[in-house]
């Protein structure tokens, strides 16, 4: 018999909590010394210093900016690492103690080895852990588009930053793709040790740190956790469904509050992964508000363009996630709940001596008949936490400020531009 193969969750490597709070605080110190050396010491350059310097300043009349804009990014980059823990504790991806038959078997290792992933792929109890497979194409496709934003369009947006419009550095004539190749030509060369060199190092750690080791991570772990949800309901949904009863030989004594319980199981667990998101989603939200309104400082404006629309993304997959749960998966539960006590009720009309039995059926049938969703789901996102801070926001936003700002806090700002431009609107970009 050759080696053993794995056939349960266990087999798979367990990556602790402890494990993971070092992993992002080597991130942290990443972005750190990134950002430090790329605005001051021998690696940065006068380009990235004049520039934050005009940008960054506390204000008009000092010229800290070099010092305010490495201070910026690091906050920035430790309030993505606290989002980053908060995401892998709420949507209960690390272990934890108690029983362990309520672990959702979310252990984020996303590389398995060849031989590991072998075995559960052979173990029908570890089909869900096979699918895991897919994440390392993902880490391997978002590590590809880093280092072209790394090497590239970062240092094409700075460039067209730096350069002076009556005196251009690169001509407007010729082919459109030999004017790019002669633009490459520029960061590699004339404009290399200003531009290009602090960004393939060290700005390139503050990218990776940030984007490639906290928020990336995070994805990986919502889209894990949405695919599981679905695994876990489909088992639950299969224990509601209620074939015709030939028999009530075959009708076990108080049917109708063991079909109850399972019922209410089902709606709990929808409850649940409802909670988890909304919180998860109102982190993101507070997180975009104190990008927008505390740390507008970037290198570029395309980099905070980018920063918003991966946000964005975060934001709108973990809102559908609980638009999801509480509408579409609330209400297949409540229509399947009703078809199967109905059933129920139906082979119980058959025989008089189980009338109580019938009188309990019907009070079950009444109860899921309550189960309304959209009910649900006000109830449950108003004591979820943190909804105060997003009506606060709200508040500020809507009634005090322009509608533009809100806009431009959440969204791109070429998209919002080309928006206001359709509606023939006003609106001024608050940086």
């Amino acid at each position: 018999m050759k080696g053993a193969e794995p056939t349960s969750s266990t087999s798979l490597p367990v990556f602790n909590w402890p494990e993971l709070l070092i992993f992002f605080g080597l991130a942290l110190v990443a972005c750190a010394i990134g950002t430090l050396f790329s605005y001051n010491g021998p690696l940065s350059s006068p380009g990235w210093h004049d520039w934050a310097i005009s940008v960054c300043s506390s204000s008009a009349k000092t010229a800290d900016g070099a010092a305010h804009a490495p201070v910026i990014d690091i906050i920035r980059a430790a309030l993505a690492g606290v989002l980053s823990v908060f995401a892998f504790y709420r949507l209960s991806i690390i272990p934890g103690g108690g029983n362990a038959d309520d672990q959702r078997r979310l252990n984020w290792f996303p590389v398995l080895l060849p031989r590991a992933a072998r075995g559960l792929r052979g173990a029908p109890s570890t089909a869900f852990e096979a699918s895991f497979g897919f994440e390392k194409w993902v880490l391997a496709g978002f590590l590809a588009l880093a280092v072209i934003v790394i090497a590239l369009a970062r240092p094409f947006d700075f460039q067209g930053t730096l350069i002076d419009p009556k005196n251009p550095v690169v001509g407007t004539y010729g082919h459109a793709s030999y004017a790019f190749l002669q633009r490459i030509g520029f960061l590699y060369g004339a404009d290399f040790s200003n531009i290009t060199r602090t960004y393939l190092f060290p700005y390139s750690l503050y990218i990776l740190g940030l984007w490639y080791c906290m928020a990336l991570p995070v994805l990986l772990v919502l889209i894990r956790s949405v695919r599981y949800d679905q695994v876990e309901y489909s088992r639950l949904r299969s224990a509601l469904e209620v074939g015709p009863i030939e028999s009530l030989a075959v009708v076990p004594h108080n049917i109708a509050g063991l079909y109850e319980r399972k019922s209410l199981v089902c709606f709990e667990f929808i409850n649940s992964i409802g909670k988890r998101y909304a919180i998860f989603f109102l982190g993101v939200f507070v997180l975009c508000y104190i990008q927008q309104e505390r740390l507008s400082c970037s290198v570029l404006e395309g980099a905070v363009d980018t920063g918003k629309l991966l946000l964005l993304i975060l934001t709108m997959s973990s809102m559908g996630a609980v638009l999801y749960a509480y509408l579409r998966l609330h209400y297949d539960a409540r229509r399947l709940s009703q078809a199967g006590i109905n059933q129920i009720s139906d082979a119980l009309e058959k025989d008089p001596s189980r009338e109580a039995e019938l009188r309990r059926a019907t009070d079950v049938a009444e109860v899921i008949r309550k189960r309304d969703g959209l009910a649900e789901l006000y109830t449950v996102i108003k004591g979820a936490g943190l909804i105060g801070i997003v009506l606060a926001i709200i508040w500020n936003f809507i009634l005090h400020k322009s509608m533009c700002i809100v806009a431009y806090a959440v969204l791109p700002d070429g998209f919002v531009n080309q928006i206001a431009k359709l509606l023939q609107l006003r609106c001024i970009p608050p940086h």
